[in-house]
């Protein structure tokens, strides 16, 4: 079955110390890669140089992308091939794992270490697995990467670097670093984001009052603090991981003379690799991440800016409720204005409807004989009866409005009580 496959790198270091002999990539950017090439290129025999001589240190790696979160990343068939290569054991799953971000080291069926160090569930961290030949000096491998950290970045500092160290754990002290420049600059952009919320909420040391003109509202703020909590807890959890990650290679480092047969080779491989450079690289790189767990505190900076969103979400909220009740008001206003003008003409209609009285006569020859003569009459009772009932519907209103008034002082009242 093929497997798609980014490239595959080598670099060897010659017999004159600094001389690069041989060095080669091959891409696979359109086409996929089959167990056969991955087991040829990592198993076939190192080049020598004009004279003949092997080469004093050597490093032959597969790079492929791994996207997919907690995915199986290789073939079955090419897991088998890479593990008869590396001399680990058939029978153990050492390489199953997805993500599980564990660093781990084990003795192939010959006693060469293999170094594997299994990436989190992040683009950020990148997985190596790696056989290192305390005979030959030589290194061979894989890499899986992530978006943020490209296969690219990894090859050119391997280029530019092995020269000078031409040393096994090169490769898991370049992705620290590398992965520890991301990690600032996800900070940095998380720091960024953060202020830019706190200068539109007025809330911070250096935002002394909000922004008058806001683009966004509050719920689109929360959203954007939601995220970049998120974006956080993904930056934090990978700075711990490569605390760990630096603090294996540097164990390792301590106990590379452990793997070598004679001391004499040990110091021999130990100059050519610059152990002890790389070694305070690696402490340099360790310090740097311990500085960044100091930015810790934009985790309770991001939580002061969500208590103040919610704040102001909820006088938001209150203002509105405010302004639906003074419409609500305006609307009962308006209601009792209509039941007062009803009020006002009931009762002349009630008369007019239980008498039924003939108040005009239009038949009447003359203008002056419309007016029936008990015209005088209806006045007498509506004008008496319209009064006492809106008399009765006035003292009604201001005997209830009266008793509300009372009630807001009593709940007014026992607020502060409670207060206090």
């Amino acid at each position: 079955m093929a497997e798609r496959c980014p490239s595959m790198t080598e670099r060897f270091i010659g017999s004159s110390a600094g001389l690069m002999t041989v060095h080669r990539k091959k891409h696979f950017d359109s086409g996929t890669i089959r167990e056969e090439e991955v087991v040829a290129w990592l198993s076939k025999q190192p080049p020598t140089s004009d004279d003949g001589k092997p080469p004093q240190a050597g490093l032959r790696l597969v790079c492929k992308s791994q996207t997919k979160i907690m995915w199986c990343y290789l073939d079955g068939s090419i897991l088998k091939g890479i593990k008869k290569v590396l001399g680990l054991p058939e029978n153990h799953a050492y390489l199953l794992a997805p993500k599980p971000g564990a660093c781990g080291i084990y003795s192939a069926t010959d006693g060469q270490p293999v170094f594997i160090y299994h990436r989190l569930d992040n683009h950020r961290t990148v997985s190596i697995v790696f056989r290192y030949d305390t005979l030959s000096n030589i290194t061979t491998g894989y890499v899986l990467h992530g978006k943020r950290v490209s296969v690219g970045d990894i090859i050119g500092a391997i280029e530019a670097q092995f020269p000078s160290f031409g040393h096994p754990l090169l490769l898991p002290t370049i992705v620290v670093e590398l992965v520890a420049a991301s990690l600032f600059s996800g900070l940095v952009q998380i720091h960024n984001e953060l202020a830019n919320v706190e200068g539109k909420t007025g809330f911070s040391t250096w935002a002394n009052a909000p922004d008058s003109e806001m683009t966004e509202g509050y719920h689109q703020l929360a959203r954007q603090l939601g995220s970049l909590n998120c974006h956080f807890a993904f930056v934090n959890n990978t700075v711990r991981s490569m605390l760990f990650m630096a603090a294996f290679t540097l164990k390792q480092l301590e106990l590379m003379g452990e793997y070598h047969a004679s001391p004499e080779r040990y110091r021999q491989v130990e100059s050519l690799g610059n152990s002890r450079r790389l070694k305070q690289r690696v402490e340099l790189v360790e310090s740097h991440l311990r500085q960044l767990e100091t930015f810790d505190a934009i985790r309770d900076r991001m939580q002061a800016q969500q208590n103040v969103l919610f704040n102001l979400i909820s006088q938001q909220d209150n203002s509105l409720n405010i302004e639906i009740a003074a419409a609500s008001k305006r609307d009962s206003s308006s209601m009792k204005v209509i039941a007062i003008l009803t009020t006002l003409f009931l009762p002349a209609t009630f008369l007019s409807t239980l008498f039924a009285m003939p108040l005009f006569d239009w038949t009447a020859p003359r203008i002056s004989e419309v007016t029936g003569s008990y015209f005088w009459l209806y006045w007498a009772i509506v004008a008496p009866l319209t009064l006492l009932v809106m008399g009765f519907v006035g003292a009604y209103i201001w005997y209830q409005s009266r008793r509300n008034e009372q009630a807001d002082r009593r709940a007014r009242g026992n607020a502060k009580e409670k207060t206090v």
